[in-house]
């Protein structure tokens, strides 16, 4: 009995030693030095996205673009994706993620309300998609920004790094017509399915939203909104021949054109739109600036346009403001014509 234990205490003194052993024949990991991030001399502004799509990430990006622009600080660009195709990607200042370092501390800025912004304060401001300026009227309606569409150093500099690196094969628009982008958002399978074109109230999965037009009516506006704007264009350049291209995220927009083209009967109008291979993931930047090479922009309240618009030089703009349900029926009753001849 003593033999034993005492063979079991040398077993239980001799474990560690051993597992020491072990230990000390492990290299040894270092860890990588902090990279040298020097000091701030001024206040700068970065942006939190909110896990959206190309348009909603460009529009998040703009908004902080403008607070770099109007407060003569320096903006600290994010990623996201086909951003690696565009100027700013290259000619941005990039976000790291001990950027914060070089600041004396990370502030929010809020949604709405007083946000105070000090150039000399050293301060890293962090933006989002949700933040609206003082002088806007809505933070979602660029219609109403305007002080961004009177800085027209502003919209050059979105301009230059909202722009292709290399040469793009864009969508082919007829000469001598006044051309249309109809911008047609669907969710092509990104988005929850729409009410008002009789999707089941039983949807698959959890979702935050059942419904993406009950949960935002005017990016999901009825094919009827477009079907009426196409015909107001229309009369308002006294029925000449136009060219409307549509632009969708939709998986058969050739049934979309069908559909528009025989509900407005107008003869003057004439319709194309991609036959095959149509998604909410391809031709995103080919359809983003083929959409602004038109004349006339007949959009939803999709970032995607609104970014367009912004950055067009379009002669009409036609874009809903208020939209109401009628039992599973979504009305837009109020459209805003923005013309610029």
């Amino acid at each position: 009995m003593k033999v034993f234990l005492r063979y079991g205490l040398l077993l239980l003194l001799l474990v560690p030693i051993e597992s020491n052993a072990r230990r000390a024949r492990r290299p040894v990991k270092k860890r990588a030095p902090q990279r040298n991030v020097p000091k701030s001399t001024t206040s700068g502004i970065t942006y939190k996205l909110n896990g959206g799509r190309f348009g909603d990430n460009l529009f998040t990006y703009i908004k902080a673009k403008w607070l770099s622009h109007k407060y003569d600080i320096p903006l600290y660009y994010k990623t996201f994706k086909y951003v690696n195709q565009l100027v700013m990607h290259e000619k941005e200042t990039g976000y790291y993620s001990d950027t914060s370092r070089a600041f004396n501390k990370s502030q929010a800025i809020k949604h709405d309300g007083p946000n105070v912004i000090k150039p000399d304060a050293i301060v890293l401001y962090v933006s989002d998609y949700y933040f609206k300026s003082p002088e806007w009227q809505k933070w979602d309606d660029i219609g109403t920004w305007d002080d961004v569409w009177a800085d027209y150093e502003f919209i050059e500099k979105l301009r230059a790094m909202i722009y292709p690196c290399k040469e793009m094969q864009l969508v082919e628009l007829p000469e001598n017509v006044r051309t249309v982008a109809l911008h047609v958002r669907k969710g092509g399978g990104f988005d929850p399915p729409l009410l008002a074109e009789g999707a089941p109230k039983r949807s698959r999965g959890r979702r935050r939203h059942k419904f993406a037009d009950k949960a935002w009516p005017l990016k999901f506006p009825p094919d009827q909104y477009y079907v009426e704007q196409l015909i107001v264009l229309s009369e308002l350049f006294d029925d000449a021949p136009l060219h409307v291209h549509l632009f969708t995220d939709d998986k058969n927009p050739e049934a979309l054109v069908n559909k528009y083209r025989a509900a407005v009967g107008k003869e003057n109008i004439t319709y194309a739109c991609r036959i095959a291979g149509n998604s909410h993931t391809s031709n995103v930047l080919q359809d983003f600036f083929s959409l602004m090479c038109c004349d006339c922009l007949i959009r939803s309240d999709s970032s995607f346009s609104k970014v367009a618009h912004l950055l067009g030089n379009f002669e009409v703009v036609l874009y809903p403001v208020h939209g109401k349900w009628q039992g599973n029926t979504l009305v837009i009753d109020q459209v805003n014509v923005m013309d610029n001849r």
